[in-house]
């Protein structure tokens, strides 16, 4: 491989290792925190709802907003490994992992790869907030058709003691 194609390829990927703690750390709290919430919307799977369209799309909702951050866990992770896999290959074990060079298959299968999971990443992730949004909307739209009693006013006196 020349020098030129070896530059064309150093920017390929980071040497092993070479991601900062932070930032997963940060990462993980941030899809914790988006199953979490996700998880929340199971709550209301077997609330009445106006139609059964609008509980369907709730239970959807509720399983793909549980679901996606999971899924980019695993495509994050699942890329990494990857990544390891074909940086490492043609390396001593004691030798740099930036010094790997590659033959023009293993280029193919680094950059479909790559690619595959920036792609389903990008999808995901944008399908996130529309998915949020469609929830908010389904609420809402829920209000319409509210029980019986429910705007009356309660008489707090009755169930509290009085000071």
């Amino acid at each position: 491989m020349s020098k030129a194609e070896e530059d064309e390829w150093a920017d390929c990927a980071p040497p092993i290792g070479t991601r900062r703690t932070a930032d997963n750390e940060d990462n993980l709290v941030l899809i914790v925190a988006c199953t979490l919430f996700g998880a929340l919307h199971f709550i209301a799977w077997s609330f009445d709802m106006a139609s059964r369209p609008e509980s369907l799309l709730w239970r959807i909702a509720s399983v793909a907003l549980t679901a996606i951050p999971t899924l980019c866990l695993v495509v994050e992770v699942v890329n990494h490994f990857i990544q390891r896999m074909i940086w490492g290959m043609g390396t001593d074990s004691g030798s740099d992992a930036s010094s790997v060079t590659f033959d023009s298959p293993m280029r193919t299968v680094w950059s479909l790869v790559d690619w595959t999971c920036t792609v389903l990443l990008v999808l995901l992730i944008a399908a996130h907030p529309v998915i949020r949004l469609l929830v908010a909307v389904d609420a809402l739209v829920l209000l319409r058709n509210l029980p019986d009693g429910v705007l009356l006013d309660f008489e707090w006196s009755g169930v509290l003691p009085s000071l």
